[in-house]
């Protein structure tokens, strides 16, 4: 009705008519009563609320509620759903399997979940993230959960190396020092978490101790910045007499090395018997594998060192000592052996350079690429994966391939973006090598793939098709695999060699990491 032009006028009547006909003559579909229905333009449904669509392990309110998407990270993986809620008893829970309406608890050795909180999700890279508060302060850490590796961690931990704390709660594999200004020079790892004294212990120094503290242990394990083997210990001589034919009145020098699959350690310090009596020899355990420090037990076996090399000279008692370069090779020998040396040996001098690496020689490869669809921009067919790896170059060659990135399922004439990275480290550029299979066919092998072309850090490669260039390099051709120079030398015109700089920090399974200690030399 229209009332334009005319009086306002109230209405305070209204009538209607209404038909009631009998449930039997209700058109199909027509419900005869209607209850707990919510009306859409198009449908009718359940009301929200009365329809039990999950259930938990609790008659606990339910406080958070998300649902999760797994997008694919490699070929034949496939996108699934993971839908999560959490309720006021601290539970965090997971449907399992999806669209079965039961919910499963979600837990973590390292993490804990608070009563009567309200969880806040978030997701990033394929892994949930979740706070919980009481809607106004924090009132846990925050946790992050793998979609598809379904396991629960923090997001991140103490920072490593930071100063001991008394009446603290730590986690298993959370590391410290000790109060005193710069530490003790050792590391300490928490092997049985719990809460700690109100005064600090009495920290062990021998590798591998373990001292208690309230409620928590702590186990020396201070890591080790090296490239190489060190030089051993000096070995504890001993006098075999009759056993050789040095003659009277000699002062007999022994140095060792290690001896490896890469090479050889520098010397040992010199050990010395003094004043031989006719036809005595020099005795000595070489060192067992299992006295080996820690780090060096834990070698891969192409780094692990496998014997000793014996170096001997000798004088005059009460001459000098000899210098090193008159030492000669009296034999080698496996660790754990029982090493005599019976006469003034002949062999070859001692190395002056350590070639008995632990690292891989030159530098490593970038990290693996991050690949993005480029729709519209190249000449792909449809339903291809493409992989992409790179390699650094240097003045001297090229690493070896990093791992590959991927984009699954190409659309026709997508191409590819590759963001190119920065490394830690002095190179001239960056190789890009492609290669795309049909999608869901397994991984291509390396001799597939073929060079894009050359890039600088901080650039962007841009794929348009299949590349047909040269294979990716099989050697790392970027720094000889043998002699390890030292850090620097003449720092300043002093003559003292340069110090290398390190900080640690936490990497748990992941990728999350903790702060980091301030670095130290």
């Amino acid at each position: 009705m229209n009332f334009n032009g005319f009086q306002p006028t109230e209405f305070n009547r209204f009538g209607g008519l209404v038909d009631n006909d009998d449930p039997t003559v209700v058109p199909p579909g027509v419900a005869a009563v209607c209850r707990n229905c919510r009306f859409q333009v198009t449908t009718v449904a359940t009301r929200y609320g009365v329809q039990t669509a999950m259930l938990g392990p609790n008659q606990a309110p339910i406080t958070g509620l998300a649902g999760m998407i797994y997008t694919p990270e490699n070929p034949g993986e496939t996108l699934f759903q993971v839908p999560m809620a959490f309720d006021a008893q601290g539970y965090l829970l997971r449907e399992t399997p999806v669209g079965s309406g039961r919910l499963q608890r979600v837990q973590g050795p390292l993490v804990s979940q608070p009563a009567d909180a309200h969880a806040l999700f978030t997701q990033c890279y394929n892994r949930a993230l979740v706070a919980y508060s009481d809607l106004t302060d924090s009132m846990a850490p925050l946790n992050v959960y793998g979609l598809k590796t379904q396991q629960l961690d923090p997001y991140g931990q103490k920072p490593v190396g930071g100063s001991w704390l008394a009446s603290t709660a730590y986690l298993a594999n959370e590391y410290v020092q000790p109060t005193a200004p710069g530490g003790n020079g050792h590391l300490y790892q928490c092997v049985q978490a719990g809460t700690t004294a109100a005064n600090e212990p009495a920290w062990p120094l021998s590798e591998g101790a373990t001292v208690n503290d309230g409620g928590a242990v702590w186990k020396e394990m201070t890591p080790v910045l090296a490239n190489a083997l060190p030089a051993p210990g000096s070995p504890g001589l001993s006098r075999a007499s009759g056993a050789g034919t040095f003659a009277a009145g000699r002062d007999i020098y022994i140095l060792v090395t290690y001896v490896s699959p890469q090479g050889e350690s520098t010397p040992s310090g010199p050990s010395v018997l003094v004043n031989t009596v006719a036809n005595d020899a020099v005795e000595f355990a070489a060192p067992t594998a299992g006295s080996l420090p820690g780090w060096i037990q834990g070698l891969a076996p192409a780094y692990a060192p496998t014997g000793i090399n014996v170096y001997e000279a000798d004088v005059p008692t009460g001459s000098p000592a000899p210098a090193a370069g008159s030492f000669a090779l009296a034999g080698s020998f496996a660790l754990g052996a029982a090493v005599t040396v019976t006469d003034t040996a002949a062999g070859a001098a001692p190395p002056t350079a350590n070639t008995a690496r632990v690292t891989p020689g030159g530098l490593q490869p970038p990290p693996a690429p991050a690949v993005e669809r480029a729709p519209g921009a190249g000449g792909f067919p449809a339903g291809r994966d493409v992989y992409v790896t790179l390699t650094a170059t240097n003045a001297a060659g090229e690493t070896l391939p990093s791992a590959a990135g991927t984009l699954i399922d190409t659309v026709l004439n997508d191409a590819v973006q590759v963001p190119i990275p920065t490394t830690q480290y002095q190179i001239t550029g960056v190789k890009v090598y492609e290669t795309d299979v049909p999608t869901g066919s397994p991984a291509p092998p390396d001799s597939a793939y073929a060079l894009v072309g050359a890039f600088q850090p901080n650039a962007t490669a841009t794929i348009a098709d299949t590349a047909v260039g040269s294979p990716p390099p099989t050697v790392n051709t970027t720094g000889p695999p043998g002699s390890i120079a030292p850090d620097s030398a003449n720092l300043n015109d002093t003559g003292v060699q340069g110090l290398r700089y390190a900080s640690i920090a936490f990497q748990n399974r992941n990728g999350n990491l903790s702060p980091t200690v301030p670095s130290f030399t």
